[in-house]
């Protein structure tokens, strides 16, 4: 892409400034240089014209040295100063001292001042006023000079006869033709100056097939020159402006198909992390919803084993109540059994003084003696039978405590197993119920992330949307540009 050529008007040199004078200067010294080679040709010609016509009149006298003369000093004017100042007025000059020749040698026949008006009406082609001007003065002061010259008997003619005011009368003639050619040379040479202008500022628009608007440069002064100068800087401004603003455009929209490619990669690997998101959030939701049924199962169980706590409690409770009926039993048998010991020791006193009093009676107290003996061994063997009842009565209360006192203890320990069982019981109800609140949740995050997955999804067609836009713009940026660089600013 070739870059557009930006030329500020500070940049140019200072000689381009008075391009369009130097052009209209140019152009004018071309066109006295042209006129000067017309103005010769007139002057031969006229001088030409006076032989016959002073042939006609019988005034030979004279013509034939000043043609030649006039024609002389023309031809080396025109050769050696053509284009001057001096060419600009001296042959117009010359050309009107030929008319003047005419007259003479015409003897002031009226029909040749016709030359007069022919003259002052050819010499505009210098497109100067002031020739204009000067010829008019010549011819003023030709007609009223050689008037006078005339009516003073010298030989010199203006007229057929020295006529004052007719003399007058022409003067008017000419002030006027000359007043109206002033007039007309004034408004063609300021067009003839506007249009070197315009085709100046056209040079200047064309700069090697580009279009040159910075023409700040060009000095004009015709109004026409001038808006266009103003049309043209204007346009230049708003080049610049569009150029400034595609460059602007092409960056933005560079910038802007930058950040569509990183959105759209972004947004797919958003997509794919919500994806995945989506996908570890379905598992959770499993997770929680198999948590829920094994919390409910615990739940269930733990109330299973509450009922059985409590059920339990209850048969402790029980086997304690029996444990103390055993034990005030086992105290009551207890109790017999030292009556019975008293018995056996009481029986065995008696069988004792049985048998001392079977001993004094002889062979007559012998079977009453036996009788003692045996009942004496019935005593002594009740009395053991007692102390091992006694014992075995005292090891029983001795287990009967010990496992009254262990049942009091099963029955703390069920107490406690129940109340922890509640605590468990009340915990996983909270368990469940937060469990629930997570599914819940869950639930709503999944909801949520689809949602956000199908956003994205939108996301990510809008960035490629964006994307084509942004290339589209480029692309018209690009065409843009290339236009504009038709144009040098």
């Amino acid at each position: 892409m070739h870059s557009l050529a930006i030329q500020s008007a500070s940049a140019r040199p200072p000689a381009g400034r008075s391009m369009s004078h130097t052009n209209i200067q140019q152009a004018l010294q071309d066109i006295g240089r042209q006129a000067d080679v017309l103005m010769l040709l007139l002057i031969m010609g006229c001088s030409i014209l006076a032989v016959p016509i002073a042939w006609h009149y019988s005034s030979l006298d004279g013509v034939l040295i000043f043609s030649p003369l006039l024609s002389a000093l023309a031809a080396v004017l025109c050769f050696s100063l053509r284009g001057t100042v001096i060419t600009r007025y001296a042959l117009p000059l010359l050309l009107c001292a030929t008319v003047a020749l005419h007259i003479q040698v015409s003897l002031g026949t009226i029909e040749f001042h016709f030359g007069v008006f022919v003259t002052l009406a050819l010499v505009m082609v210098y497109r100067e006023w002031r020739v204009v001007l000067a010829c008019a003065a010549f011819f003023a002061v030709h007609h009223i000079l050689f008037d006078r010259l005339q009516a003073w008997g010298y030989g010199i003619y203006c007229t057929t006869e020295a006529d004052f005011q007719k003399i007058v009368l022409h003067a008017t003639f000419v002030v006027a033709q000359t007043a109206v050619e002033i007039f007309i040379l004034q408004k063609m040479v300021a067009s003839y100056r506007q249009g070197i202008e315009l085709q100046g500022l056209v040079n200047a628009l064309d700069d090697g097939g580009q279009f040159n608007l910075d023409i700040s440069g060009e000095s004009v002064q015709t109004p026409l020159a001038r808006e266009l100068q103003a049309l043209m800087l204007n346009l230049h401004d708003t080049v610049r402006t569009v150029t400034h603003s595609v460059r602007q455009m092409q960056t933005a929209s560079h910038e802007i198909q930058t950040g569509s490619n990183d959105l759209s990669a972004r947004t797919e690997m958003a997509c794919n992390a919500l994806e995945e998101t989506a996908s570890a959030a379905s598992r959770v939701l499993a997770a929680g919803e198999h948590a829920r049924a094994l919390a409910a199962d615990t739940d269930a169980m733990t109330r299973n084993a509450t009922e059985a706590a409590h059920q339990g409690q209850a048969v402790v409770a029980a086997l304690a109540q029996s444990m103390a009926t055993i034990r005030q039993q086992s105290q009551e048998i207890a109790e017999i059994v030292a009556v019975v010991d008293g018995l056996a020791f009481q029986t065995n006193l008696l069988a004792l003084n049985a048998a001392v009093e079977a001993a004094r009676a002889g062979e007559q107290g012998r079977g009453f003696a036996v009788v003692a003996e045996e009942v004496r061994r019935l005593a002594l063997r009740s009395a053991d039978a007692a102390q091992q009842i006694r014992g075995l009565i005292q090891s029983s209360g001795q287990a009967i405590a010990l496992g009254s006192s262990q049942s009091q203890d099963a029955l703390a320990a069920m107490q406690q197993l129940q109340h922890a069982s509640g605590n468990v019981t009340g915990s996983m109800r909270e368990i469940m119920d937060s469990t629930q609140e997570q599914a819940s949740a869950m639930a709503d995050i999944t909801q949520a992330i689809h949602q956000l997955e199908h956003s994205m999804s939108q996301n990510s067609a809008l960035a490629e949307e964006s994307h084509a836009a942004a290339s589209s713009l480029q692309e018209q940026t690009v065409q843009m540009r290339r236009s504009v660089q038709a144009f040098k600013i």
